[in-house]
């Protein structure tokens, strides 16, 4: 048998390791880590083609959509009839919230958020509407890729692909707050290890929207109490605070709000409660299925704890499936998880793109079914076979 030397072997290691692996075994790169790894060669035609796909059309497209929203006067359309309206009554110290009637919530454009959404887009106040519409497009479409670039992609195809998403548009055009939560995650993730600013960040998005509190699950199940912690104080400190100017107006009436507006709109979203519906299944029988999976997924990411982008993908997504109203703008939360699961370019990337064009209320059954497809995908992974420029390692 031959006896190789000590430094044989360290020349061997070092010749085989992946960057930022010197012991040179074959590991799964850490999400935070960014591993440069040489990729097989593309041909020039590929590239031309990933070139115009995934960085012109993203821009011609989003610039053409701006253009034509403005002119149709929907630019920023929840900012605009919702949340500008309620931030110039808060400002004046009275209450953002309508008559709590059938035909005010179903208006599409009634203030149903908590307060602090209505106070945080105060400083948009001092702004001409159109003015204010235009520059919170802006932020919001400069957020999206951000978001990537907080969790560590590197793969500008991934950016590109992104923002083609139908629910990215969707976000996009009506100036809701998923582009604002999905960052939020992305820098939960990015400061998990500072317990203060993780529990203040994530507590400010579910006081922005109550539906993403099996977040703090996450801080829970990896053994970050304090971040859990303040997490859970700070979402009360800052849902219940800017109640106080407003004299608690709203404050006893707002959960049969929330109630009164899910039973209008909870069968015209995406949720799988919503699909059982549209095939002829009971609506209470469909709900308690719809909560049933969320729950299922709660405890699937305490299973899968070892793992902590696989717990937080489950219960990302567990938060969409217990929400009563599920809308396809939502899905930019599982942005983050799929970040850090898949942070090169593959086939996963480019799966809401098919809902593009389609509805985004009232949808019909099979784009139910789809959206709900790609939000499986996302939440369980993709078979490695289906991944585009897998990277290969290259012998030096």
């Amino acid at each position: 048998m031959e006896v190789r030397s000590p430094e044989h072997r360290l020349r061997t290691a070092e010749r085989t390791a992946q960057p930022g692996r010197p012991d040179g075994v074959n590991r799964p790169a850490n999400a935070d880590t960014a591993t440069v790894v040489r990729m097989s060669p593309r041909s020039p035609l590929v590239r031309a083609l990933e070139l115009w796909l995934l960085a012109v059309t993203p821009v011609v497209l989003l610039v053409g959509a701006a253009r034509s929203w403005s002119h149709s006067h929907t630019l920023a359309w929840d900012f605009d009839r919702a949340y500008l309206p309620a931030a110039h009554l808060v400002v004046h110290g009275s209450s953002p919230y309508g008559p709590l009637t059938r035909a005010a919530l179903s208006s599409q454009t009634a203030f149903v958020y908590p307060p602090l959404g209505a106070f945080l887009a105060a400083p948009f106040t001092v702004l001409p509407a159109h003015a204010a519409d235009v520059l919170v497009t802006v932020l919001a479409a400069l957020a999206v890729p951000g978001i990537l670039a907080v969790v560590g992609v590197r793969d500008w195809r991934c950016y590109g692909a992104t923002l083609l998403w139908m629910p990215t548009i969707s976000a996009i055009h009506l100036g809701t707050v998923a582009v604002v939560l999905a960052l939020a995650v992305a820098l939960m993730w990015h400061w998990r290890d500072h317990a203060v600013r993780a529990g203040v960040v994530l507590g400010l998005v579910v006081a922005l929207k109550l539906f993403v509190w099996p977040l703090v699950l996450w801080l829970v199940i990896t053994r970050r109490f304090k971040a859990a912690l303040v997490a859970a104080c700070s979402s009360v400190v800052f849902l219940l605070v800017p109640w106080i100017p407003l004299g608690g107006a709203g404050l006893t009436a707002y959960p049969h709000r929330l109630s009164e507006l899910s039973s209008l709109e909870a069968k015209r979203g995406f949720s799988p409660a919503a699909l059982l519906a549209h095939l002829g299944v009971g609506w209470t029988v469909a709900q308690a299925v719809g909560y049933a999976l969320g729950v299922a997924l709660l405890v699937l990411a305490y299973r899968r704890r070892s793992s902590q982008e696989t717990a937080l993908a489950l219960l990302c997504s567990a938060s969409l499936l217990l929400t009563p109203i599920l809308w396809p703008n939502y899905l930019l939360i599982m942005l983050v998880p799929l970040a850090l699961l898949r942070p090169r370019f593959g086939v996963v990337w480019l799966l809401p793109i098919v809902l593009i064009g389609q509805p985004v209320i009232d949808p019909p059954v099979w784009e139910i079914a789809v959206f709900l497809a790609i939000l499986a995908v996302f939440t369980f992974g993709w078979p490695r076979q289906f991944r585009l420029g897998r990277p290969q390692p290259v012998l030096a």
